[in-house]
């Protein structure tokens, strides 16, 4: 009896999905969210994590500055390095896995024999970037829910705090010339979503080479400190030249991807997001060739 690709897909989410690793993804994830480092202006105040500066310090002192309302909290969620840096490994920890320890046995023979390789192949890599996704979108979601909950409104501020409406200037806000929050959201966690694919695509592809779970995990996160690493260099030298090759620093991190694209670079926002759609659909034409080449026909007479 075959499979059908809706349901080879069903069930390759569902592996993930149910998964203890897909939960121990989302906590690993909020957590190095709600431990970014809080950007303080008041230097009478100790250096806080986000989640340090919630529950020790109060409203009060949060109406005093701008910076600390709930659209600055909220994007400052998006800078730490180190969420850039571990973000491959969160995003396939769920799955590729799973699909490695399938690789490794012999259950995938008769998987491929109902499905069909090219069926087998997609449903795969569409399963890496919906975990990709949803990890991204659930964490970032109910950590806006916690910001914009907490935290006072720009609105809120008193007329002799300037507060300048910084979000109009990025992503999507900028695209459609809005102020509005929501879209602000949408379009952090759009962006993070789809550098998170990527990041998880990284891992399925090295998965599909070397079927080795621990080396399709850790190669990834070695890579991007690197990456990290050496844009220190050129993000403190002081020459702002230098400061082109900041992409080593935003290829693993959320926050300044618009940054870098239009203020560095002068390539249109729109492109940047074509960009990275662009690289997901070259990593899926690898992808495809490298385990329809692993895969290759076999004799299946005898399953029949």
């Amino acid at each position: 009896m075959s499979i059908n690709f809706p349901s080879a897909l069903s069930t390759d989410l569902k592996k993930c999905f149910l998964s203890v690793k897909f939960l121990l993804s989302v906590i690993v994830f909020l957590i190095l969210i709600f431990s970014m480092g809080c950007v303080l202006l008041d230097t009478d105040t100790p250096d806080y994590s986000i989640a340090e500066f919630i529950f020790k310090t109060d409203k009060s002192l949060w109406l005093k500055y701008s910076s600390y309302s709930c659209v600055d909290i909220f994007a400052q969620g998006f800078s730490n390095q180190w969420l850039g840096i571990f973000i491959p490994f969160l995003t396939a920890f769920a799955c590729v896995p799973v699909f490695c320890d399938e690789y490794t046995s012999t259950c995938w023979r008769h998987y491929v024999y109902r499905i069909g390789i090219k069926k087998y192949i997609l449903s795969k890599f569409l399963c890496s970037v919906i975990i990709s996704f949803a990890l991204v979108i659930i964490c970032y979601l109910a950590f806006a829910a916690v910001c914009f909950s907490v935290f006072p409104y720009p609105e809120e501020y008193a007329e002799g705090i300037f507060y300048r409406a910084w979000y109009n200037y990025y992503g999507i806000n900028k695209i459609l010339s809005s102020d509005s929050y929501l879209i602000f959201i949408f379009g952090r966690i759009c962006t993070a979503s789809i550098i998170g694919a990527v990041g998880g695509l990284f891992c399925l592809i090295l998965s599909s080479m070397t079927m080795s779970k621990y080396v399709s995990l850790g190669i990834p996160v070695l890579v991007y400190f690197f990456f990290a690493q050496v844009a220190k260099h050129y993000k403190f030298s002081g020459n702002m030249s230098d400061l082109k090759f900041w992409f080593l620093d935003n290829s693993s991190r959320f926050s300044s991807m618009e940054t870098w694209f239009t203020d560095f670079m002068g390539i249109p926002l729109w492109a940047a997001y074509a960009y990275f759609l662009t690289v997901i659909a070259l990593l899926l034409i690898i992808y495809y060739y490298i385990m329809k080449r692993r895969l290759k026909p076999v004799s299946y007479t005898h399953l029949r």
